[in-house]
């Protein structure tokens, strides 16, 4: 009888019967699979067996006031002619929080996040980061914000450094910050020998 392990990454210089002592999995069998990048994310989040994740390693603490709401969605609603995607949503996110945003498909959660982030304006009401309107205040706002889609969105006809930059700079970093960000982000995600690559 197999165990299925699924989101294991191993690591070029790893060894098999030490990741499988961690596991208390000594006579188990490993079976290479097709790497997902969800797998590689939550690796990198703190999924592997008792090692911190380089991400964590270098993402700042959640300092300030944990009271104020940092994003938040009064009454959105985006029409599409007749159609509402979404309707009067509201919700409030304060510093630190996790927060998730449940729904079955058609509910209107990627149009509401598409929204929060200034990449769609709604037909009516306000998102708003940090007090900020994003209809009125985008480019400041998004200085703010980090978005990950459900979907994979680069651009395949830019390379992995040129897409990091690109986005980058649509959030506002400039100069060294952004070098600096992306030098970060490299190394945690290990992207160094692919920067030169089209995904």
């Amino acid at each position: 009888s197999g165990v299925n392990m699924s989101g294991l990454i191993r690591k070029p210089d790893a060894d098999r019967q030490q990741l499988l002592q961690q596991l208390n999995q000594p006579t188990t069998e490993i079976q290479e699979a097709d790497p997902r990048f969800e797998d590689a994310f939550i690796d990198l989040l703190g999924g592997g067996p008792e090692s911190e994740s380089a991400l964590a390693k270098i993402m700042p603490t959640v300092s300030g006031d944990h009271t104020e709401t940092v994003i938040e969605a009064q009454r959105l609603t985006k029409k599409f002619g007749d159609f509402a995607a979404t309707d009067h949503v509201d919700f409030q996110v304060k510093r630190g929080e996790i927060f998730g945003l449940l729904g079955p498909n058609g509910a209107g959660k990627s149009t509401t996040f598409k929204m929060m982030c200034g990449l769609l304006v709604p037909s009516e009401g306000k998102a708003l980061v940090l007090g900020m309107d994003l209809k009125t205040s985008s480019g400041k706002a998004r200085q703010h914000l980090g978005y990950m889609a459900q979907k994979f969105s680069l651009y395949g006809n830019l390379t992995v450094a040129q897409n990091l930059k690109f986005f980058s700079g649509v959030y506002g970093l400039q100069g060294k910050v952004q070098r600096d960000k992306i030098r970060d982000m490299t190394e945690a995600f290990n992207f160094t020998s692919i920067l030169n690559q089209t995904p």
